[in-house]
This record gives C-alpha cells, structure tokens and sequence, in this order.
C-alpha cells in the first residue's frame, strides 16, 4: 500500500517511521468511521469494512491482514469480510480474522502490540487477529462501540472500577472483635463492600411475676460502606468483620408478702451492645499503619422498664442504655404502664458517639399511710450504654438488682450485652478489571 507522509517532516525509510506515519492515519480514518465502518442504533452494531475504501486500515507492518491468493497470475490481497451485526448489552470485542474472511465477536481479551501497533487476540488457534471493535456495556445505549484505533481505546474501561460485578478474591466470614484477617493485593482496581453488625436488643423487663413483660427496643443497623481504589503495587491490607451485638439480658419480678405488704420488684432489662464495626486498615511501610474504613455498627437498643399493676407497693430499677453505635432504626425500650407510673422512663439506644442514657425507676407507694414500708434499693437508674472509644464494639449498660432485707432475697438486676452473637455484616473485596500490557 501506498505511504503518506506526515506534512512538513522530512522523509526516512525506516519501517518505524512509516508504521508511526500508518497509526496516525489509521487512527484518523477510525475517527472518521472511514474503511472500518461502525454503525450503531440502540443496542445493536454493524460493523462493515468496504474494501473499496478501507485503503487497508487493518495493515499495520508485519502484520497485514486479509488473504493473499492468485488472480490473473498475480497475488493480490483479498477482503471479503461480510457485514457483521451483534448486540452491545455485555462486554466484548469484534476480531478481524487475519485471512480476512469474517469477524467475529469474543469475551477474550486482546493486547496492545506495541510493534505491530494494534490489539491483537492472543488466544489459541485465533492468536494473531485483529481487534476492531471494543464494546463497553457499561455505557449507554448508542455509545458502546467503541474503534480500537489506539492504545488508548480502553483507558476509560480499565481505570473505570464498577458498582457490582468483579471477581471476589477476598471474604472474611469469620466475626471477631480483634481477629484482623491480612491479605496481599498486587496492582489492579479494587472494590471493597463493607457493613458492620446490627445492634443487639435491650433486655425485656419484669419477667418472672409479671405475665406481659415490657420489651426492649430493637438495635440499629450496621453501616455500609463501599469503596474503590486502583493499586499501583503490592500492598498488605488488614480486615476484620463486626458481629451482631448480643441482646441484653431480661429483668426479673417478684411478688414478695401478702395483704398490705405485698410488694412487686422489678428490674429494667439491660442494653443492647452495639453491632461490631467492619474494619479495614493498611499497614505499610511507607504510611504507617492506618485504619482506611470504618462500617459502624449498629446502636444497641434500649432496655424496657415495666410499671406496677396493681395497687400493691412497688420498686422499681431502671433499664440500661443501648452501646453507642449507627441509630438508624435504632429503638429505646418500652415503658410498660407509663399511664399509672409516669415518672418512668426507659432505657434509650445509643447513637454515633455516646452510649444511650440509662433508665429511671422509682418506688412507689400508692396509699400515704403504708409509707413506712420499706422496699430495699429500688428505684435506682439502670447504666448507660459505652460511649465510642477505639473499641470496635460497645457494650449496653446493665440494671441494678433489688436487695429485699426482710425476705433475705435479691431480685437479680439485667446485664448488658458484652459480645458478639454470629452477624448480618460482611467484609467482601472484589478485583474488576484492569489494563494489560503484551
């Protein structure tokens, strides 16, 4: 084929030389949808080479394509591939068969020939055709298609890092509160799914005794966090996966005597601990160790406080807080027979920063004349839930017991969550796609 050279350059004969000139024009035509037509409308492409005017587009060196055979005893170069039409609604590429009959679409992947300057199927009995066409699924219908006319033609696809899809090379299932999990990453694009552990449940209050006992608040969700990144060389990463925070534990109830001194005690339920926080950090020579990201999880609720139902004497120990930790959907704990004992209030989830306040009791004492009865320690706060510390977890506060002096007996107070209890969290990374080279 004919050579054009470059306007104002001075000429040499160098093969290099002439294939730079060739890439220029090439790429020129492509631009121009000349010799290689691509013709797209919705989610469909035509691609068409007119032999015509191709003016041997797809020549480049060594490596020129079409067939050679015998025609009026001389050899010429034959170009007969017929139009080709497929759909643009996943990833592939439209390969040029190097005898120049047909093309033909395939989910392999070609290479950047830096001497041959094009792409190139590498694989199998098809190693040494060209690549025409890139189809990028991920952009909108009528901009997929996509001339493969230099280096450059899939820069945006391989630095791009997609919102699903990737192959998952790292998972921790495994829940801990300090079982960090390390992994080494070589360079390519990452994507790291993140969600910490829902939050555990405030106590009930009043079980024992009481047939309907008041029930704590649910927990919070945990957070999700995703995030993508290129890594430019091998790297260690640290995980770790939040569990759920454990429920906190049921108050009790207890009649205790009869006639005028029938007195209820009863204790608030204790706080939810907060879900565990999923975890990512680097620990690298050069930066230092360093916690990248951060899922909270989810608040603890709140414990539950439960009212007298009868006109006996009554003592009553207020509920715990939830472990401080993500509020959303988050809950306080019920107050069971507010109407009859207003003065009470429950236990309250936690929420980003601090641990939720504790419940208020009470002792109460509906007829003035029996004031003299003496109901123990009732009537003391419950505790509140941890505030958020370097802790990846934070326990729900507890509620006191009840000491009953005359009858020797304590009815036992409700403890906080303290650990985790399997998990709704997950820590996933996945590898999506990333550049080649030859």
């Amino acid at each position: 084929m004919g050579v054009v050279r470059f306007p104002g350059l001075p000429e040499s004969g160098h093969p290099q030389y002439l294939w730079n000139e060739l890439e220029y024009i090439v790429r020129e035509l492509f631009k121009n949808r000349i010799g290689c037509g691509i013709e797209e409308i919705g989610a469909t492409v035509k691609v068409n080479l007119d032999p015509e005017t191709s003016l041997g587009v797809l020549t480049h060196g060594a490596a020129d394509m079409g067939r050679i055979e015998m025609r009026d005893g001389k050899y010429v170069k034959v170009w007969d591939f017929p139009p080709f039409g497929t759909d643009t609604n996943s990833v592939k590429w439209i390969y040029a068969r190097i005898d120049g009959t047909v093309f033909y679409e395939s989910t392999d992947r070609p290479r950047w020939h830096q001497y041959l300057h094009g792409w190139y199927q590498r694989v199998g009995n098809d190693a040494g055709d060209r690549a025409v066409v890139f189809i990028d699924a991920e952009l909108p219908q009528g901009r997929r298609a996509i001339g493969m006319d230099s280096p450059n033609s899939m820069l945006e696809y391989d630095t791009r890092n997609p919102d699903t899809g990737g192959d998952l090379v790292w998972e921790i299932t495994a829940p801990s509160d300090a079982g960090w999990q390390s992994m080494l990453l070589t360079p390519g694009n990452y994507r790291f799914e993140l969600r910490g552990g829902n939050g555990g449940r405030g106590g009930s209050a009043g079980e024992g005794s009481i047939e309907t006992p008041a029930i704590g608040g649910t927990g919070g969700q945990g957070q999700v966090i995703v995030w993508k990144t290129r890594i430019t060389r091998p790297v260690t990463f640290f995980g770790l996966l939040g569990g759920n925070g454990q429920d906190g534990q049921p108050g009790n109830s207890l009649f205790h005597g009869s006639g005028l001194t029938r007195i209820l005690y009863v204790t608030g339920g204790g706080g939810g601990s907060s879900g565990g926080d999923t975890r990512l950090r680097i620990d690298d020579t050069d930066i230092g160790t360093s916690l990248m990201l951060n899922a909270m999880g989810g608040a603890g609720g709140g414990g539950a406080v439960h009212g007298h139902t009868t006109n006996s004497f009554t003592g009553i120990n207020g509920a715990g807080g939830g472990g401080a930790g993500n509020p959303e959907n988050a809950q306080d704990g019920e107050v069971r027979n507010a109407a009859l004992v207003p003065q009470l209030t429950p236990g309250r989830h936690g929420n980003l920063q601090n641990g939720g306040s504790p419940g208020v009791g009470t002792v109460h004492l509906p007829n003035p004349d029996f004031n003299q009865v003496w109901v123990g320690n009732s009537g003391q706060p419950g505790h509140a839930g941890t505030d958020i510390v370097a802790r990846t977890r934070r326990d729900g506060g507890s509620s006191e017991g009840i000491f009953v002096p005359h009858g020797n007996i304590t009815v036992n107070g409700a403890a906080g969550g303290s650990r985790i209890n399997g998990t709704s969290g997950y820590f996933r990374c996945y590898r999506t796609r990333d550049g080649e080279s030859w």
